[in-house]
């Protein structure tokens, strides 16, 4: 969500800019077109940052499935409860 936010951000800045140089110049600068593509294109790229960044979170996190619950963990603590499992008295588990 927070790329969505940047991307917010930067479009209010250019508006302010653009309003700014009308104020100054008199005139608008570039077309309606050219800000069409640079919407078009800053939200394209908020989607391809968003899920690259994402994607490691794919292989961290699993699903648990017991008996009566599903529990999703990380495959750290999964790893850790384990070893927790099989040798109890291990005091390096211990954080």
């Amino acid at each position: 969500m927070s790329f969505a936010i940047v991307s917010i951000a930067i479009d209010r800045v250019r508006t302010v800019y653009r309003l700014m140089h009308i104020e100054k110049c008199g005139k608008v600068p570039g077309n309606s077109a050219s800000q069409l593509v640079f919407v078009k294109r800053l939200i394209i790229a908020t989607y391809i940052a968003s899920a690259i960044l994402s994607l490691p979170q794919f292989f961290a996190w699993k699903v648990i499935k017991g008996e009566n619950f599903s529990q999703c963990t990380t495959i750290w603590h999964f790893e850790r409860a384990n070893n927790y499992q099989r040798n109890p008295n291990d005091t390096e588990m211990v954080s």
